[in-house]
């Protein structure tokens, strides 16, 4: 049986995506000040997680990501989706010049939550296929 908590938090993180998708800074009030994205390498911190959105938002003016399914255990949520957009705009802080490409890749997503804030997220898509279909990467033979 879910939790009021849980149900809290999956609610949270189904809005989130929404306002991401939307390109609405509101999503940003969804991460505690201390949020760690475990990638590589780690964004530390509300304000270089903003950053790094809003980054993606400049670089995809169509950006969206989808979910399917979020579902909760304890303070963590587990969520897959898909996310989709053409690269029409340049991302300096990733090395990319507009690629003029389509992205549709599907991905998942864990988030640990503390008093309603996102505080670890760990997500996770091929990277390998991100880098192929913006034409930063052969295809494999």
């Amino acid at each position: 049986m879910t939790t009021d908590t849980e149900q809290k938090n999956m609610d949270a993180h189904w809005r989130s995506y929404a306002l991401f998708s939307a390109h609405d800074p509101a999503m940003f009030a969804v991460f505690a000040d201390d949020i760690v994205e475990h990638q590589e390498p780690p964004i530390v911190g509300r304000e270089a997680l903003a950053e790094f959105n809003r980054a993606f938002w400049a670089g995809f003016s169509d950006l969206r990501a989808t979910l399917d399914r979020v579902f909760a255990a304890g303070d963590f949520t587990f969520a897959a989706g898909r996310v989709s957009g053409t690269n029409d705009g340049p991302m300096p802080a990733f090395g990319i010049d507009r690629t003029g490409r389509k992205l549709d890749v599907g991905f998942v997503e864990v988030i640990q939550w503390r008093d309603g804030k996102a505080v670890h997220s760990w997500p996770i898509m091929d990277q390998a296929e991100v880098a192929r279909q913006l034409g930063l990467a052969e295809p494999p033979p």
